[in-house]
């Protein structure tokens, strides 16, 4: 195992990880009082998530760059403007803003490395 398949690996469970409280908030709303279309759009939502954990696992490298970084890219959107708009706490917004910045880094690494290479669409 070469020590960029092991940074990938890291960095697949970094953005896991980053996602998992959105699915902890998540669970944490469902209310056991609701109806069958609520309790089967959460349970909708839940199996999502699961193929969104899976497909990080097993994505190659390029494509992780830009899935995975997406998701990070929306996720730290929203909190920044939750944050922002919502809880008005202004201190955690810097942190999501420099997620957004990394997260866009590694969405146009790919790019970057293909132009090198002479390979331009």
């Amino acid at each position: 195992m070469t020590s960029s398949t092991t940074v990938y690996y890291l960095l697949k469970l970094g953005v896991i990880i980053f996602l998992l409280p959105f699915l902890y908030d998540f669970v944490l709303t469902i209310d056991f009082e609701g109806n069958f279309p609520t309790y089967f759009v959460q349970g909708v939502v839940i199996v999502l998530f699961l193929i969104i954990f899976a497909i990080i696992i097993i994505i190659n490298n390029d494509n992780f760059n830009l899935f995975g970084f997406f998701l990070v890219f929306i996720a730290s959107a929203y909190k920044t403007l939750f944050f922002l708009f919502v809880a008005q706490d202004f201190s955690a917004i810097p942190i999501y803003f420099f997620l957004l910045i990394v997260s866009i880094y590694f969405m146009t690494k790919s790019n970057r490395k293909k132009r090198k290479q002479g390979i331009i669409y």
